[in-house]
Protein backbone atom coordinates (compact mmCIF):
# COMPACT_ATOMS: atom_id res chain seq x y z
CA UNK A 1 0.00 0.00 0.00
CA UNK A 2 2.80 2.39 0.97
CA UNK A 3 4.61 1.49 -2.18
CA UNK A 4 1.60 2.32 -4.28
CA UNK A 5 1.21 5.65 -2.50
CA UNK A 6 4.86 6.59 -3.06
CA UNK A 7 4.66 5.62 -6.68
CA UNK A 8 1.57 7.76 -7.14
CA UNK A 9 3.25 10.75 -5.54
CA UNK A 10 6.27 10.42 -7.80
CA UNK A 11 4.11 10.04 -10.86
CA UNK A 12 2.14 13.15 -9.86
CA UNK A 13 5.36 15.16 -9.64
CA UNK A 14 6.46 13.95 -13.04
CA UNK A 15 3.09 14.83 -14.48
CA UNK A 16 3.01 18.30 -12.94
CA UNK A 17 6.73 19.13 -13.73
CA UNK A 18 8.85 21.84 -12.06
CA UNK A 19 7.28 25.28 -11.67
CA UNK A 20 10.10 27.95 -11.34
CA UNK A 21 12.97 28.19 -8.83
CA UNK A 22 12.93 27.49 -5.17
CA UNK A 23 13.58 30.46 -2.89
CA UNK A 24 17.17 29.36 -2.25
CA UNK A 25 17.86 28.93 -5.96
CA UNK A 26 16.39 32.37 -6.71
CA UNK A 27 18.54 34.07 -4.06
CA UNK A 28 21.67 32.31 -5.34
CA UNK A 29 20.93 33.31 -8.96
CA UNK A 30 20.42 36.98 -8.04
CA UNK A 31 23.63 37.00 -5.97
CA UNK A 32 25.71 35.50 -8.78
CA UNK A 33 24.28 37.97 -11.32
CA UNK A 34 25.01 40.90 -8.99
CA UNK A 35 28.60 39.76 -8.49
CA UNK A 36 29.12 39.43 -12.25
CA UNK A 37 27.67 42.90 -12.90
CA UNK A 38 29.85 44.38 -10.15
CA UNK A 39 32.95 42.74 -11.66
CA UNK A 40 32.14 44.11 -15.12
CA UNK A 41 31.48 47.61 -13.73
CA UNK A 42 34.65 47.56 -11.62
CA UNK A 43 36.75 46.44 -14.59
CA UNK A 44 35.27 49.17 -16.82
CA UNK A 45 35.88 51.80 -14.14
CA UNK A 46 39.45 50.56 -13.69
CA UNK A 47 40.11 50.81 -17.43
CA UNK A 48 38.61 54.34 -17.64
CA UNK A 49 40.54 55.54 -14.59
CA UNK A 50 43.75 53.97 -15.88
CA UNK A 51 43.40 55.64 -19.28
CA UNK A 52 42.53 58.97 -17.68
CA UNK A 53 45.49 58.75 -15.32
CA UNK A 54 47.86 57.98 -18.18
CA UNK A 55 46.53 60.88 -20.25
CA UNK A 56 46.54 63.26 -17.29
CA UNK A 57 50.08 62.28 -16.36
CA UNK A 58 51.37 63.02 -19.85
CA UNK A 59 49.56 66.37 -19.94
CA UNK A 60 50.76 67.26 -16.44
CA UNK A 61 54.36 66.48 -17.39
CA UNK A 62 54.15 68.71 -20.47
CA UNK A 63 52.55 71.57 -18.52
CA UNK A 64 55.08 71.33 -15.67
CA UNK A 65 58.05 71.55 -18.03
CA UNK A 66 56.49 74.52 -19.82
CA UNK A 67 55.86 76.40 -16.56
CA UNK A 68 59.33 75.61 -15.25
CA UNK A 69 60.91 76.93 -18.45
CA UNK A 70 59.09 80.25 -18.02
CA UNK A 71 60.26 80.48 -14.40
CA UNK A 72 63.85 79.71 -15.41
CA UNK A 73 63.80 82.28 -18.21
CA UNK A 74 62.55 84.87 -15.73
CA UNK A 75 64.85 84.29 -12.75
CA UNK A 76 68.15 83.65 -14.52
CA UNK A 77 68.50 87.38 -15.30
CA UNK A 78 67.90 88.52 -11.71
CA UNK A 79 70.48 90.82 -10.13
CA UNK A 80 68.67 90.67 -6.78
CA UNK A 81 66.54 87.77 -5.49
CA UNK A 82 64.81 87.38 -2.14
CA UNK A 83 62.84 84.29 -1.12
CA UNK A 84 59.59 85.11 0.69
CA UNK A 85 57.39 82.74 2.70
CA UNK A 86 54.35 84.36 1.07
CA UNK A 87 53.43 87.40 -1.00
CA UNK A 88 54.13 90.50 1.13
CA UNK A 89 51.21 92.72 2.11
CA UNK A 90 53.05 95.74 0.73
CA UNK A 91 54.76 95.38 -2.64
CA UNK A 92 57.76 97.37 -3.77
CA UNK A 93 57.19 99.47 -6.86
CA UNK A 94 60.65 98.57 -8.13
CA UNK A 95 60.55 94.78 -7.83
CA UNK A 96 58.97 91.91 -9.68
CA UNK A 97 57.18 89.11 -7.82
CA UNK A 98 56.71 85.47 -8.74
CA UNK A 99 54.45 83.58 -6.36
CA UNK A 100 51.82 80.93 -5.75
CA UNK A 101 48.25 82.12 -5.29
CA UNK A 102 45.96 79.22 -4.48
CA UNK A 103 46.53 76.79 -7.31
CA UNK A 104 47.92 79.42 -9.71
CA UNK A 105 51.45 80.68 -10.33
CA UNK A 106 51.38 84.45 -10.74
CA UNK A 107 53.77 87.18 -11.80
CA UNK A 108 53.47 90.83 -10.85
CA UNK A 109 55.49 93.50 -12.60
CA UNK A 110 56.20 97.01 -11.33
CA UNK A 111 53.29 99.32 -12.08
CA UNK A 112 50.93 96.59 -13.27
CA UNK A 113 48.56 93.98 -11.88
CA UNK A 114 49.22 90.32 -11.31
CA UNK A 115 48.75 87.79 -14.10
CA UNK A 116 49.43 84.12 -14.67
CA UNK A 117 52.99 83.45 -15.82
CA UNK A 118 51.50 81.86 -18.94
CA UNK A 119 48.81 84.02 -20.54
CA UNK A 120 45.72 82.30 -21.92
CA UNK A 121 46.93 79.05 -20.37
CA UNK A 122 43.72 77.02 -20.71
CA UNK A 123 44.66 74.60 -17.91
CA UNK A 124 41.86 75.45 -15.48
CA UNK A 125 41.39 71.82 -14.42
CA UNK A 126 44.96 71.66 -13.10
CA UNK A 127 46.38 73.32 -9.99
CA UNK A 128 50.00 74.16 -9.30
CA UNK A 129 52.26 74.38 -6.26
CA UNK A 130 55.65 76.07 -6.43
CA UNK A 131 58.42 76.29 -3.89
CA UNK A 132 61.74 78.15 -3.78
CA UNK A 133 64.83 77.49 -1.66
CA UNK A 134 68.48 78.58 -1.81
CA UNK A 135 70.96 75.93 -2.99
CA UNK A 136 73.95 78.23 -2.61
CA UNK A 137 74.70 81.93 -3.00
CA UNK A 138 74.07 81.92 -6.76
CA UNK A 139 71.61 79.05 -7.29
CA UNK A 140 67.94 78.87 -6.35
CA UNK A 141 66.10 75.55 -6.28
CA UNK A 142 62.59 75.43 -7.71
CA UNK A 143 60.07 72.65 -7.16
CA UNK A 144 56.84 72.51 -9.14
CA UNK A 145 53.91 70.13 -8.64
CA UNK A 146 50.91 69.72 -10.93
CA UNK A 147 47.65 68.34 -9.49
CA UNK A 148 44.18 67.50 -10.70
CA UNK A 149 41.14 66.87 -8.54
CA UNK A 150 43.35 66.88 -5.45
CA UNK A 151 45.79 64.28 -6.80
CA UNK A 152 49.40 65.23 -7.50
CA UNK A 153 50.20 63.93 -10.98
CA UNK A 154 53.71 65.19 -11.60
CA UNK A 155 56.49 66.93 -9.67
CA UNK A 156 59.62 68.44 -11.17
CA UNK A 157 62.65 70.10 -9.56
CA UNK A 158 65.33 72.32 -11.04
CA UNK A 159 68.28 74.39 -9.90
CA UNK A 160 68.47 77.80 -11.56
CA UNK A 161 71.81 79.57 -11.77
CA UNK A 162 71.11 83.25 -11.32
CA UNK A 163 73.91 84.51 -13.53
CA UNK A 164 73.64 88.21 -12.66
CA UNK A 165 74.05 87.80 -8.89
CA UNK A 166 77.58 89.17 -8.73
CA UNK A 167 77.67 91.48 -5.73
CA UNK A 168 74.45 90.26 -4.13
CA UNK A 169 73.44 86.79 -3.00
CA UNK A 170 70.13 85.00 -2.59
CA UNK A 171 68.51 86.29 0.59
CA UNK A 172 65.40 85.74 2.68
CA UNK A 173 63.68 82.56 3.81
CA UNK A 174 65.14 79.08 3.49
CA UNK A 175 61.89 78.03 1.85
CA UNK A 176 59.01 79.96 0.38
CA UNK A 177 56.32 80.21 -2.27
CA UNK A 178 57.27 83.71 -3.45
CA UNK A 179 60.38 85.42 -4.75
CA UNK A 180 60.92 89.15 -5.16
CA UNK A 181 63.58 90.24 -7.62
CA UNK A 182 64.67 92.79 -10.17
CA UNK A 183 66.40 92.21 -13.46
CA UNK A 184 69.65 93.50 -14.85
CA UNK A 185 68.37 92.58 -18.29
CA UNK A 186 64.72 92.07 -19.19
CA UNK A 187 64.67 89.73 -22.20
CA UNK A 188 61.86 89.31 -24.68
CA UNK A 189 59.73 86.33 -23.67
CA UNK A 190 57.12 86.29 -26.45
CA UNK A 191 56.20 88.02 -29.72
CA UNK A 192 52.77 88.13 -31.33
CA UNK A 193 52.63 89.21 -34.99
CA UNK A 194 49.49 91.11 -35.98
CA UNK A 195 48.12 92.70 -39.14
CA UNK A 196 44.88 94.33 -40.36
CA UNK A 197 43.96 91.05 -42.07
CA UNK A 198 45.34 87.74 -43.23
CA UNK A 199 44.81 88.16 -46.99
CA UNK A 200 46.10 90.57 -49.64
CA UNK A 201 43.50 90.56 -52.42
CA UNK A 202 44.29 93.61 -54.54
CA UNK A 203 47.06 94.13 -57.05
CA UNK A 204 49.78 96.34 -55.57
CA UNK A 205 48.21 96.36 -52.10
CA UNK A 206 50.67 96.39 -49.19
CA UNK A 207 50.08 95.36 -45.60
CA UNK A 208 51.53 96.84 -42.42
CA UNK A 209 52.66 94.10 -40.04
CA UNK A 210 53.06 94.80 -36.33
CA UNK A 211 54.80 92.97 -33.49
CA UNK A 212 53.54 92.92 -29.91
CA UNK A 213 56.62 92.27 -27.77
CA UNK A 214 56.39 90.86 -24.23
CA UNK A 215 57.02 91.65 -21.48
CA UNK A 216 56.17 95.30 -21.70
CA UNK A 217 59.34 96.28 -19.86
CA UNK A 218 61.69 94.29 -22.10
CA UNK A 219 64.94 96.19 -22.53
CA UNK A 220 65.08 95.85 -26.32
CA UNK A 221 61.73 95.48 -28.06
CA UNK A 222 63.13 95.79 -31.58
CA UNK A 223 62.44 93.06 -34.12
CA UNK A 224 63.80 91.96 -37.49
CA UNK A 225 61.25 91.13 -40.18
CA UNK A 226 61.50 88.32 -42.73
CA UNK A 227 59.34 86.19 -45.03
CA UNK A 228 59.82 82.52 -45.87
CA UNK A 229 59.12 82.96 -49.62
CA UNK A 230 60.90 86.06 -50.96
CA UNK A 231 59.70 85.21 -54.47
CA UNK A 232 56.11 85.83 -53.32
CA UNK A 233 56.59 88.91 -51.12
CA UNK A 234 59.14 91.24 -49.60
CA UNK A 235 59.03 92.99 -46.24
CA UNK A 236 60.79 96.12 -45.06
CA UNK A 237 62.33 96.44 -41.61
CA UNK A 238 59.41 98.72 -40.81
CA UNK A 239 57.12 95.73 -41.28
CA UNK A 240 55.57 96.74 -44.63
CA UNK A 241 54.72 93.58 -46.60
CA UNK A 242 54.74 93.99 -50.40
CA UNK A 243 53.29 91.18 -52.54
CA UNK A 244 55.16 90.02 -55.64
CA UNK A 245 53.10 87.06 -56.81
CA UNK A 246 50.26 84.84 -55.68
CA UNK A 247 51.00 82.43 -52.86
CA UNK A 248 51.08 81.98 -49.09
CA UNK A 249 53.89 83.44 -47.01
CA UNK A 250 54.83 83.20 -43.35
CA UNK A 251 55.93 86.53 -41.89
CA UNK A 252 58.36 86.27 -38.96
CA UNK A 253 59.36 88.90 -36.40
CA UNK A 254 62.53 87.95 -34.50
CA UNK A 255 63.66 89.72 -31.33
CA UNK A 256 66.85 91.76 -31.66
CA UNK A 257 67.87 91.29 -28.02
CA UNK A 258 69.54 87.94 -28.65
CA UNK A 259 66.85 85.95 -26.86
CA UNK A 260 66.00 84.07 -30.05
CA UNK A 261 62.28 84.63 -29.49
CA UNK A 262 60.13 85.07 -32.58
CA UNK A 263 56.52 85.26 -33.67
CA UNK A 264 54.90 84.39 -36.98
CA UNK A 265 51.76 84.99 -39.01
CA UNK A 266 50.59 83.48 -42.28
CA UNK A 267 49.43 85.81 -45.06
CA UNK A 268 47.63 84.67 -48.23
CA UNK A 269 48.41 86.66 -51.40
CA UNK A 270 45.95 86.63 -54.28
CA UNK A 271 45.13 88.53 -57.50
CA UNK A 272 48.71 89.68 -58.06
CA UNK A 273 49.04 88.34 -61.61
CA UNK A 274 49.41 91.11 -64.24
CA UNK A 275 47.97 89.65 -67.43
CA UNK A 276 49.00 90.53 -70.99
CA UNK A 277 46.63 92.94 -72.71
CA UNK A 278 48.28 93.04 -76.15
CA UNK A 279 50.45 90.61 -78.15
CA UNK A 280 51.79 91.48 -81.61
CA UNK A 281 54.39 90.07 -84.01
CA UNK A 282 56.59 93.06 -84.82
CA UNK A 283 59.44 91.73 -86.99
CA UNK A 284 62.19 89.19 -87.48
CA UNK A 285 65.90 88.92 -86.92
CA UNK A 286 66.44 89.21 -90.70
CA UNK A 287 64.35 92.33 -91.10
CA UNK A 288 62.05 90.53 -93.51
CA UNK A 289 59.46 87.76 -93.45
CA UNK A 290 61.33 85.23 -95.56
CA UNK A 291 64.04 82.68 -94.97
CA UNK A 292 66.13 80.39 -97.16
CA UNK A 293 65.94 76.61 -96.95
CA UNK A 294 68.02 75.29 -94.05
CA UNK A 295 68.44 78.68 -92.38
CA UNK A 296 67.02 80.10 -89.13
CA UNK A 297 65.02 83.22 -88.41
CA UNK A 298 63.82 84.61 -85.05
CA UNK A 299 60.32 86.06 -84.76
CA UNK A 300 60.03 89.15 -82.56
CA UNK A 301 56.94 90.07 -80.54
CA UNK A 302 55.69 93.02 -78.52
CA UNK A 303 53.91 92.45 -75.18
CA UNK A 304 51.84 94.98 -73.26
CA UNK A 305 52.14 95.79 -70.42
CA UNK A 306 55.84 95.50 -69.99
CA UNK A 307 55.48 94.34 -66.36
CA UNK A 308 53.16 91.45 -67.18
CA UNK A 309 53.67 88.63 -64.69
CA UNK A 310 53.85 85.76 -67.17
CA UNK A 311 55.46 86.57 -70.51
CA UNK A 312 55.93 82.96 -71.53
CA UNK A 313 54.67 82.37 -75.09
CA UNK A 314 53.65 79.29 -77.00
CA UNK A 315 54.72 78.90 -80.65
CA UNK A 316 53.19 76.65 -83.32
CA UNK A 317 53.20 76.07 -87.12
CA UNK A 318 50.47 75.15 -89.54
CA UNK A 319 52.77 72.62 -91.26
CA UNK A 320 55.64 70.94 -89.43
CA UNK A 321 56.78 69.18 -92.60
CA UNK A 322 58.03 72.49 -93.94
CA UNK A 323 59.77 73.92 -90.87
CA UNK A 324 60.17 73.73 -87.10
CA UNK A 325 59.99 76.37 -84.37
CA UNK A 326 61.25 76.32 -80.79
CA UNK A 327 59.94 77.90 -77.56
CA UNK A 328 61.93 81.08 -78.22
CA UNK A 329 60.31 81.75 -81.60
CA UNK A 330 63.29 80.58 -83.68
CA UNK A 331 62.11 79.12 -87.00
CA UNK A 332 64.26 76.62 -88.92
CA UNK A 333 63.24 76.28 -92.58
CA UNK A 334 62.96 72.82 -94.14
CA UNK A 335 64.29 71.62 -97.46
CA UNK A 336 61.33 72.49 -99.61
CA UNK A 337 61.53 75.77 -101.43
CA UNK A 338 59.03 78.24 -102.87
CA UNK A 339 56.41 77.84 -100.14
CA UNK A 340 55.45 79.45 -96.83
CA UNK A 341 54.37 78.56 -93.30
CA UNK A 342 52.04 80.34 -90.90
CA UNK A 343 53.37 80.85 -87.39
CA UNK A 344 50.98 81.33 -84.47
CA UNK A 345 52.13 82.75 -81.14
CA UNK A 346 49.90 82.55 -78.02
CA UNK A 347 50.03 83.81 -74.46
CA UNK A 348 50.10 81.27 -71.61
CA UNK A 349 48.87 83.54 -68.80
CA UNK A 350 45.19 82.87 -69.41
CA UNK A 351 44.56 86.07 -71.36
CA UNK A 352 43.85 84.07 -74.53
CA UNK A 353 45.71 86.45 -76.86
CA UNK A 354 47.46 85.35 -80.06
CA UNK A 355 48.91 86.66 -83.32
CA UNK A 356 50.04 85.09 -86.60
CA UNK A 357 52.65 85.79 -89.25
CA UNK A 358 53.45 84.17 -92.60
CA UNK A 359 57.08 83.36 -93.41
CA UNK A 360 58.14 82.50 -96.96
CA UNK A 361 60.67 79.72 -97.50
CA UNK A 362 62.92 80.20 -100.52
CA UNK A 363 65.61 78.20 -102.29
Amino acid sequence: MASATSTGFINRIKAEGRRGFTLIELVLSISIASILLLMVFSFSTLVVNFNRSVNDYGQAQTIAKMYLQVIEDELRFAKYLNIESSLPDTLSGELRYLYQDGGRIMRQLPGSGAASIISGEGFAEYSFAVGFEPVNEKVVGVSLAVSKEGETLYTINSNIFVNNLISNTITGEQQGVCVSYNLSHVPVSAITVTSPGSTIDSLGQTMQMSALVYPEDADNKGVAWSVDKPECASISQDGVLTPLKNGTVVVTATALDGSGVSGTKQIIIRNQEITITSLKVVGTSEGKYSVKVGQKITIYTSITPDNATNKQLEWSLDNYELASIDSNGVLTAGYVGKTSVIITVRTTDGSGLSDTVEISIKQ
